[in-house]
């Protein structure tokens, strides 16, 4: 069982994490979307997942990064067709889930929708 100082430290670590790749503070929020509303995406999404992976000792079994993420060579299409409707729908991965993911060290699908 995670104590409460223990889940305060992994918060921390994941939000430092996100903190490295944006290169300034994270928003307080912790339903805030890595994709969607911080727009992180393709490298730099590979990079903070994998970061917070050797951070934290995470089975990330069955984690798809194409289902939360466009690759680095999506990106700029993604935003213009986003425009028309006619993008590719992603889940959003929050920071309060990440950070859930981290506190039990095993990848599980968060709930919800795209």
């Amino acid at each position: 069982m995670i104590t409460s100082s223990q889940s305060d430290v992994v918060r921390v670590g994941v939000r430092d994490a996100i903190r490295e790749i944006i290169a300034c503070e994270p928003p307080a929020d912790d339903e805030t979307a890595l994709f969607h509303d911080l727009r992180i995406a393709g490298d730099d999404a590979w990079e903070l997942m994998d970061g917070i992976v050797k951070r934290f000792p995470i089975d990330a079994t069955g984690f798809d990064f194409s289902q939360f993420f466009p690759s680095e060579g999506d990106t700029a299409p993604y935003w213009l067709l986003r425009l028309t409707g006619l993008h590719k729908r992603y889940k959003r991965l929050t920071v309060a889930h990440i950070t859930e993911v981290a506190r039990r060290g095993k990848w599980f699908e968060p709930s919800g929708g795209i």
